[in-house]
């Protein structure tokens, strides 16, 4: 009797095990699991089946058959979408929002569901992500364990959505195929390929996403565009203006209600036909532009709403109102930004299907009232921006975000990071309950993060939830990405972001060559640690890659600043550095634009530092001058792309002033040659406007070097700019230092006009070509 008890009480034992263990989906690259997907599944639904049967295949070596859910329907099984079991069991993807999953156990059965669109695919990857320990780091790295006995919890009970409804991320310019499979994996979904495979992208509705004053306007008459100063209105040409509309003028109302609501119906008509979810943001977007509408009315509406914004506002709400009946579910977005960033001074409300996009421009371009995008919301630098986030918030149940993940206005990136702001700046977004966001961090070669991989997929986690643990993501990222090599990359990563907080000033509005930290023992150090890590991986060509990528933007950065560090910190004589630049430079576009882009634009893209090889002497008649910037062709912006081939020219290429967008070739070389310095932050902007008259041009149409005039740089985004179409604008931003802004310098500029427009009886086609600017310290 004792051995019968004993024997039933172990199989007791043994059968309570059974069903408190968790699900074992594989058993040494064995699986008894078929995955059921919905008889009604969308195309999504079936890549989502498609994904999760091959990636536990790669994780357990295991077949995971795919079936419909028709009877029999196997078990055990993983059940995809709104299958019978799904339905019974509390998982219908029709009472879930279009994004939300659930991932649950029921018995030995597994129920992967989601609302629709999107739902059952980020329930999908959630799942891989969480319990097959898959991870999509960049375009081209993934990492799948082998685990041929995979093994679930005990329990598995979850239901989730992202934060941040609407997730766009701009990073990848010329896009490759991979980066919209990658930000699916990520969950961002917007930016993205408008796929049914993909559950289509979250769009904004028609016209566009930004700016989108133009579209509607095109054909407005002249009396609903803003008026000047002089009383004088003047139409848009394009999505920059010139000028706003006049939101107090009645047609221009009228006419946006019937703009926006033609909007809404053809975009309802065009989904519809493709099986679509509708759009249900639309934008009404002002002019790319600082311009005010000086109008009577306007005058007085600004009085009575309390400010720019607070017109804009009470437009937005009486468009907004025009559609809240018949569609509940569309909201009207405006964005506060430069003339409207401050909110209302004044109690106006935003209705409950308004949302306010909060747009703040870095300091580059607004100066105090900007923002520095690396420095942390604490930072004295973001104050304002803070506040006005707090003021907005006040105004508005419904806040957006445009924000940007890079500086601007530089002419090559250096060593910097902001991933040690990331959870900072989402708790807040989190607090704000922010509904929609479009981050903006255009890549460059050598003009890009240290850690751009890091700070993508950092993006995708936090834009779902804002409040993950941003230091255990960023380890589970080091690890992964790179290897053996991650604590020297963490290291670096550490360095990096702690002798950032030796420089008091603004980032973005200093030239790095004066960074604080960027001294000698900054690039030592971090060569040793370079160093370190590619010995760490010098037997895996894709994570030593990873680290080379670090590696190439602090070794561009010392090429492009070169001269400044006499000391030679990297240990690399100029042709090696060029050389080894170049090499990052096509590992850089391959890896994001891909190889056969590389192929055909390789020249463009290394000539540059080529030329920074080759630069030329300087001319004798400056030897002896205290010369602080010498430019030639590949350190000056244009308007376009025009470097050309000319013997004549200094280094063998200047840059030329060819007739463009739409301008009359007939007139635009006549008139004398106008230049001068601008300072956009600064008042005035204009510090000087001078011109050449032609009668004093050389006639010999040859090169030679023009004293331009004499000034202070007292804005880090202060350009010459050359020609009345300031089609060449060289840069002398670098040049400014706040500690020193009653310093002068003189300016010189070697130019060579052709053509009868410039010289007398000329045979050569009208043109004017830079190929170096020089710039002086005056002595004090």
């Amino acid at each position: 009797m004792k051995n019968i008890k004993f024997t039933f009480g172990l199989l007791f034992l043994v059968f309570c095990g059974s069903l408190c263990a968790g699900l074992q989906l594989s058993s040494n690259g064995k699986t008894s699991y078929a995955i059921v997907v919905s008889n009604d599944a969308t195309e999504a639904e079936s890549f989502a089946a498609a994904e999760l049967s091959a990636y536990l295949k790669r994780v357990t070596g295991a077949d995971f058959r795919i079936v419909k859910d028709q009877t029999p329907v196997p078990s055990p099984a993983i059940h995809v979408g709104s299958t019978t079991l799904a339905r019974k069991n509390g998982a219908d993807g029709s009472r879930l929002d279009s994004e939300e999953w659930i991932v649950k156990q029921v018995g030995r059965d597994l129920i992967l569901s989601g609302g629709r669109p999107r739902g059952v695919l980020y329930g999908i990857y959630d799942f891989l992500g969480k319990y097959a320990g898959c991870r999509w780091y960049d375009l081209l790295t993934e990492k799948v364990p082998s685990t041929p006995n995979l093994t679930l919890p005990d329990t598995v009970d979850i239901r989730k959505k992202p934060f941040i409804r609407s997730r766009a991320f701009y990073w990848v310019n010329a896009v490759r195929p991979e980066y919209s499979l990658w930000a699916v994996r990520n969950h961002l979904n917007s930016q993205i390929e408008n796929s049914p495979r993909y559950g289509f992208r979250d769009g904004c509705g028609s016209p566009y996403f930004v700016h989108t004053y133009y579209q509607y306007s095109k054909d407005f008459p002249l009396e609903c565009f803003s008026m000047n100063r002089d009383g004088k209105r003047e139409k848009a040409r394009d999505g920059s203006g010139p000028g706003q509309l006049c939101l107090t003028h009645p047609p221009t109302l009228k006419l946006c209600i019937e703009k926006l609501r033609s909007y809404i119906a053809d975009d309802r008509k065009k989904a519809a036909e493709r099986k679509a979810p509708f759009p249900w943001i639309y934008e009404f977007s002002s002019f790319d532009n600082s311009a005010v509408c000086w109008c009577p009315g306007c005058l007085a509406a600004k009085e009575k709403f309390g400010g720019e914004s607070g017109l804009m506002l009470h437009f937005a709400n009486q468009l907004a109102d025009s559609i809240a009946e018949e569609y509940p579910d569309v909201a009207v977005r405006v964005n506060a930004y430069r003339t409207t960033m401050e909110p209302p001074k004044s109690p106006i409300k935003a209705r409950k299907n308004v949302i306010v996009r909060v747009t703040a421009l870095g300091v580059e371009f607004e100066g105090d009232k900007g923002r520095d995008v690396l420095r942390p919301l604490t930072a004295k630098q973001n104050q304002l921006y803070v506040q006005h986030l707090d003021g907005w918030k006040k105004v508005s149940a419904r806040i957006g975000i445009w924000d940007y993940f890079r500086m601007f206005g530089q002419t090559f990136g250096a060593p910097a990071s902001s991933i040690g702001t990331r959870a900072e700046l989402f708790r807040k977004y989190h607090a704000l309950g922010v509904e929609c966001m479009f981050i903006e961090g255009e890549i460059y070669p050598g003009m890009t993060d240290h850690f751009l991989d890091l700070r993508n997929w950092l993006t995708g986690k936090l834009t779902v939830d804002p409040l993950a643990d941003v230091s255990s993501l960023t380890d589970d990222f080091m690890n992964g990405f790179y290897g053996k090599a991650a604590p020297a990359m963490k290291d670096y990563l550490e360095y990096v972001e702690k002798r950032m907080k030796e420089e008091k000033d603004n980032l973005a509005t200093r030239h790095p060559s004066k960074w604080a930290y960027l001294d000698d023992a900054f690039y030592r150090h971090a060569k040793n640690l370079m160093d370190k890590a590619e010995a760490l991986v010098k037997n895996d060509p894709q994570e030593l890659a990873h680290v080379r990528q670090e590696r190439f933007l602090l070794e561009s950065s010392m090429l492009n600043m070169v001269d400044s560090y006499p000391n030679n910190p990297l240990g690399l004589t100029k042709k090696e550095l060029t050389d080894r630049v170049i090499l990052g430079e096509q590992a850089f576009w391959e890896k994001y634009h891909g190889k056969a882009y590389w192929k055909a634009n390789s020249r463009k893209h290394t000539e540059k530092y080529i030329a920074m090889l080759n630069r030329p002497p300087l001319p004798k008649e400056f030897q002896d001058k205290t010369v602080v910037s010498h430019l030639c062709w590949s350190d000056i912006s244009t308007l376009q792309k025009t470097a050309v081939d000319d013997p004549d020219a200094a280094g063998g290429k200047a840059l030329a002033v060819p007739v463009f967008n739409g301008l009359n070739p007939d007139t635009f070389h006549d008139r004398d040659f106008q230049y001068g310095v601008y300072a956009p932050t600064h008042n005035p902007k204009q510090l000087f406007n001078k011109t050449i008259l032609k009668k004093d041009l050389p006639q010999d149409e040859k090169y030679h070097f023009h004293y331009l005039g004499r000034t202070a740089i007292p804005d880090p985004q202060t350009y010459l700019w050359l020609h009345w179409s300031w089609h060449l604008q060289p840069k002398l931003g670098h040049l400014y230092d706040p500690a020193e802004l009653e310093t002068k310098f003189d300016i010189y500029a070697s130019l060579k006009f052709e053509g009868p427009a410039y010289v007398k009886e000329s045979q050569k086609k009208n043109n004017v070509f830079l190929d170096r600017v020089i710039v002086v310290r005056v002595a004090k």
